[in-house]
Order: structure tokens, then sequence, then C-alpha cells
């Protein structure tokens, strides 16, 4: 089936992360969202004077939930950089070199650690500026977890595919960034997969459906479309290693088709 072929195609697909040093968490790492329009939204790391962020959300035309990324740097009173909308050009389980466009600009100012004002220019869409809050203090409140998992995690064997995560109150919240190849328009398109699950202080792992969301509006645009959930037989598995690397399969039914090793990701 397309769905199965899609996350088989994820398991070997490439982002292109760039790599530089690590510095200290930052209040307003993790996930930000429209609490009024859910189903897209930002995550955020920063790092000293550098973010990287990648916008989930919708296009018009793709079959699935889409992705750009942007590395901001300081602006006046918040940050701001160019958006980048990542397609491979290959229909293989391994795509090809994933060619960088110039999608527009990305702006976001932070008021306090769980509110912020963002500006999107898109390129076709017109510019707008909407409201976001943070993510995981509305569906998990509570203490985040003391290991300091929220951030961007790769594994340097599959450079190019990078998990969010962030664990609070007790959950787990991640999203895999990847590509999805449409067999009908024989295009892959950069296609994004979440999960979550109870998470607590002392857990070493985490099994959960993954999730793929279609048939959105594109974020901070109305009107607004609620995105369509998409859950199959596919799980991912999180097992939390003592040297602050985790180990992931990927698993359809009882057969296990992949086994990563993400560590944290520098920029």
């Amino acid at each position: 089936m397309k769905v199965f072929r899609s996350v088989f195609l994820f398991l070997c697909a490439t982002l292109l992360f760039l790599s530089t040093a690590h510095a200290a968490n930052s209040p307003y790492n993790g996930w930000w969202y429209d609490a009024d329009h859910p189903g897209s939204g930002i995550s955020v790391e920063i790092h000293g004077n550098k973010m990287f962020a990648a916008i989930y959300t919708y296009k018009k035309d793709v079959p699935i939930g889409i992705w750009y990324t942007s590395v901001c740097s300081p602006t006046g009173e918040g940050w701001s950089g160019g958006l980048v909308y990542w397609q491979n050009g290959a229909l293989s389980t391994v795509p090809e070199n994933p060619v960088p466009t110039n999608a527009g600009g990305f702006y976001i100012k932070f008021y306090s650690s769980t509110e912020a004002i963002v500006g999107l220019a898109l390129k076709g869409e017109k510019a707008i500026s909407f409201n976001v809050k943070k993510f995981m203090p509305d569906v998990a409140p509570g203490s985040p977890d003391p290991r300091g998992l929220t951030g961007w995690w790769y594994d340097p064997n599959y450079e190019g595919s990078g998990f969010f995560l962030e664990a609070q109150g007790g959950t787990l919240f991640g999203t895999w960034y990847a590509y999805y190849a449409d067999d009908d328009s024989q295009k892959v398109y950069p296609a994004w997969l979440s999960f979550t699950g109870r998470f607590n202080e002392q857990a070493t792992t985490l099994d959960a459906p993954l999730i793929s969301w279609s048939d959105g509006s594109v974020i901070g645009h109305l009107p607004y479309s609620a995105p369509v959930r998409n859950e199959n037989e596919t799980h991912i598995i999180l097992t939390f290693r003592p040297d602050q690397k985790i180990d992931v399969s990927f698993l359809i039914g009882n057969k296990e088709y992949s086994k990563w090793q993400i560590e944290r990701f520098s920029f």
C-alpha cells in the first residue's frame, strides 16, 4: 500500500543538516502552535545567536503535511531567516540529493517563554502574521523531563532525516521530518509524521504509532481547514540509552524494518 511504501521511503530520506557547536538550552525551545487552528506549527531550538526551526504545515496539491526549514539570526526584538523547501528529484528508496528552494521568509518574536508572534511570507501566498503559544503546556502541563531531551536529533549514518522531541508532564511528543513519494504525481515531497505517548521521568522506552496528517490549511491562513489524522500499523520505538543516545526502531506489524541510533544535532 502507498502508506507503507511511503514509510519505508522515510527510513532512507535526507534533510541535509549542518553541524556546528552545541550550547545551553533556551526557554523558547520546543513546539509552538496556533491554539485556535491546531494541526500545524513550529519546532524551535536556539543555540546562542542561532535558531534552527522547522515549520510543519500543508501545501496545495500535496497529499501529505509538508515542512520548511529556517536558520535564523537575531533581528531587532526577534529572529528572522529565509524559508527553505526541500524536494527530492528521484522516486527511489534512497532519494537523491534533496534540492533546496527559496520559499520565502520567516520571523518570530517571543513575548514570553510561552507566547510569540510569527511573520510568514511564503512564495505565492500573502504575507501574514499570527500568534502562537507553547504546545506542551496545553497538552501536557507539568515540568520538563530533567534529562533535557527537547530539541533536534539525528543519526549521522542517515544524514537528512531529523527528529524533534519534547518531553514534559509525563508525555513525549515528537515529529520525524523526512520525505514522501507520491506515485500519482511522481514527485517526492518533504513530509512529517508525529508520535506521542506517556513518558515519565524514569521511562527509558517509548512505543507509539506513527501518524501522518493531510488536507490541512496553510499555517496562519484562513479559512482554516482541520487536517485529517491518518494512523496505520507502523510504530516507532525509542529506547533511551545511558550514553545520551537513542535507539530508534520502526515496526510494521511484528517486523522491524530499520534500527537507527540518534544523537543530539548541533548547529
